[in-house]
């Protein structure tokens, strides 16, 4: 699931129809070039790290949207789903169960910009020496929109969140944020 290298934003659509859960057996490629992955549904596709891998990184210099996708039983040092040091955008996303030794059970944010939106993250945990349950911010910018934090714990601090840059979190009209801090 990489990118070609081509000029301006690739885009990365799962087929119709396709349903259940991709189980990776290896990990994948760090995402280097612009992309949007567009999945159809949370409840329709889950891609799961296997309790051995995260299943995404995303590289500095690229800006990745990835929408409407189940990211589950990620394994990683730092972001047992995913690793961003750029500008990630993560859109209807379920996020659980994913484990991180040191921070950032479901993200962690190396300085860059992430914006989750309408997410759930729940039941993500680190170490016990670790922090940040959900989501780990090292000096970058994370913006929560509509989003619900729900049962990630931590070993050490920052059961949901542990921020040591920007962070913003906003509720507009029906949404719901219930952040566990």
């Amino acid at each position: 699931m990489q990118p070609m290298p081509n000029p301006g934003t690739d885009t990365i659509e799962f087929n119709g129809g396709l349903t259940g859960m991709i189980t990776l057996s290896s990990g994948l490629p760090a995402l280097t070039d612009d992309v949007e992955i567009l999945g159809p549904g949370a409840e329709i596709i889950a891609v799961s790290g296997n309790f051995l891998h995260q299943p995404f990184f995303v590289s500095s210099d690229v800006n990745v949207t990835i929408a409407a996708l189940k990211i589950a039983d990620g394994q990683a040092d730092f972001g047992g789903a995913i690793g961003n040091e750029r500008s990630l955008t993560v859109r209807e996303w379920v996020l659980s169960g994913n484990t991180a030794e040191s921070g950032g059970g479901a993200i962690d944010n190396l300085a860059g910009i992430l914006v989750i939106e309408r997410t759930t993250l729940m039941d993500n945990m680190v170490g016990e020496s670790g922090i940040d349950g959900a989501v780990s911010n090292d000096s970058g910018t994370v913006n929560v929109i509509e989003s619900t934090l729900s049962g990630n714990s931590s070993g050490f601090s920052g059961g949901a969140i542990d921020s040591f840059g920007e962070f913003h979190a906003e509720k507009k009209g029906a949404g719901l944020l219930q952040p566990q801090f």
